[in-house]
This record gives structure tokens, sequence and C-alpha cells, in this order.
């Protein structure tokens, strides 16, 4: 099942070719957002009051946190707090389908979270938005129980934390954009008008990493969606810019457990399940 698209449309300091930014959201979602529509994100309507789940049925989601930004690959779900100022994009993928589910009456956990979804949570997501309007108990019941299994999941990794501070987000909305040329410290402390030791502290405070490992794990996320849809991790690798197809697997390997061949061949299987 998909949302219906939000309608779009330019604002006055962008191209008119370029699709208006999500609805009113904090400024550090706002900003990513608007630059992740430039580099071919789609948004998804939706954004219920209290806590939710978010489920890729097939394609990727990229779920925009003012703590984090969360790569939802194809068969995996997020749970997202009530406050997470949360706004959701798909891949630029005509076959994309995300499920947004409200949790408002069950236990969120305070942070965002990616997990690998199983058959039955996606059996939970099609009963909840399947379920009559005004059957509440039953619609509940699934929800809780969504919620139950997706926090049982095994973890995806696919979370990245994001600076709260715009200065430092100018930055990470770069990367985001171009990740096949990626940032030397000095420029990313240029680019955030800060000394190179004032941009390493804060950075590293606000996020978790440093800059260079936090960069390195972005572009790698960035790929999620172009192994899904098939694309030889030879080609993939070489848009990134690695100079070497081994590099980029380790690379791969270090950061999410499993080999790019192998986690596009399981999101491949994954999306022919759920459809």
């Amino acid at each position: 099942m998909t949302a219906d698209p939000i309608a779009i449309g330019p604002l006055p300091d962008m191209d008119p070719a370029v699709p208006a930014p999500l609805p009113p959201q904090p400024a550090c979602v706002q900003t990513r957002a608007e630059a992740l529509l430039r580099a071919g994100w789609s948004p998804v309507a939706g954004g219920p009051g209290g806590g939710e789940a978010v489920l890729a049925v097939s394609g990727s989601a990229l779920v925009l946190t003012e703590v984090a930004t969360l790569v939802v690959p194809a068969g995996c779900g997020a749970i997202l707090p009530a406050d997470s100022g949360s706004g959701v994009m798909t891949a630029a993928d005509p076959l994309s389908a995300v499920v947004r589910v409200p949790l408002d009456e069950a236990p969120v956990p305070p942070v965002p979270a990616v997990t690998v979804a199983s058959d039955f949570a996606r059996m939970l997501a099609a009963e909840t938005t399947a379920a009559p309007a005004g059957d509440s108990p039953r619609r509940s019941a699934a929800a809780g129980l969504l919620r139950e299994e997706l926090a049982r999941g095994r973890p995806g990794g696919f979370t990245l934390a994001e600076p709260a501070d715009l200065r430092l987000g100018r930055v990470t909305r770069q990367i985001w954009v171009t990740p096949a040329a990626p940032l030397t410290v000095n420029e990313a402390a240029a680019l955030a008008i800060m000394s190179r030791r004032t941009f390493t502290r804060h950075f590293g405070l606000q996020t978790g990493f440093g800059f260079d490992a936090w960069q390195r794990r972005l572009r790698l996320l960035t790929v999620v969606p172009r192994l899904e849809q098939g694309v030889q991790v030879t080609q993939v690798a070489g848009e990134l810019g690695y100079d070497s197809v081994s590099a980029f697997i380790a690379a791969f390997r270090r950061a999410f457990g499993t080999t790019p061949r192998r986690f596009g061949r399981s999101a491949v299987r994954a999306s022919a399940l759920a459809g």
C-alpha cells in the first residue's frame, strides 16, 4: 500500500522544476528535505500526531527526524516517537511503496530505530491499514502487536545521527546531495564557517562520530536504493568513487554486517514477498 502523494509546488526561491519541500517541519528536518528533493527523493504523505511505524514494502524510504536520518530498506521498518518531527521520503522509483501506521495507543521507544521486518510484521501492517476506521479495538490491537514485532526485529544498522546545529547541517546536506564527492575536514569546516578544531569538536559531540567516519557511513547509505534495484556492485562502487570494488565491499560489510550482493538479493526477495 502507498500513501497518497502530498501536493507540491515551487517555492519563490527555488527552481520551478524542483518540487517544494515537505509540509512544515523543524528547521533541521525541513532543510534536509529540500536538499533530498533536489537529489531525486519524493515525499510521502502522512504524519499522524502520535508515534508511528514506517514499513518499506518495496524500494527504500528515508525518514528524517530532528536527531537522525533513517534509511529503511525494503523489508525493514522503523518505529518513530511522537515528537521526532519526522518526514518520510522514498527513492525516485515508481515501484517504491511505504506503509505508515499510527501507534498512538502503543508504547513507542524514545529513540527512532530501524529493524528488519518479519513476514508477521508486514501482515500486521496490512491488517492495521485495512481495518475499518470505526474498528478501533482491532486496529489498536494490530498496531500494538506491530510495535512489539518491530521492536523484536534484528537491528538493521541504517540509522545515522544528524547534527542539530544548522551550520553543521549545511555540511551534511551537501554530502547527501553529492555523495560521490566527499569533503575533506577543512572543506567541511569552511562550509560550516567554523575553524577546523571547533567543527570537529561540535560534529563529534552532536553525531557520536568523527567527521570522516560519519561521511563514510552516509555515502554507503545512499547506495542502498541502487543495490535494491539490482545495480551491479562494480558500478555502485565506481559511482561512490571507490578505487577498488574490494574496498567498497569491505566498507559495506563493516557498516552493515553483510556484503552488497547479499544485501541486494535480500532486498529484492523482501519486495517480492511483500508484493
